[in-house]
């Protein structure tokens, strides 16, 4: 799977169920689109994950979805 940054595809892994895979693009979409980034799920489902993904830098927010 794969999330699109304007112009640049990025590889964030291989999922077991579209679920698992829905919720990976969502949370890099977010990081890098912001708040108002095209998702599967509303924004207020990944809440609990927005303060681990302030931490981080894009790139090493996406190498840990990755896993």
């Amino acid at each position: 799977m794969s999330a699109s940054s304007s112009t640049v595809a990025v590889y964030i892994g291989a999922y077991s169920t579209e679920v698992d895979a829905a919720k990976a693009h969502d949370l890099v979409s977010i990081r890098i689109g912001g708040l108002k980034a095209l998702t599967n799920c509303h924004v207020r489902c990944y809440s609990k994950d927005m303060d681990e993904m302030r931490r981080m830098s894009k790139w090493d927010y996406i190498c840990a979805i990755r896993g």
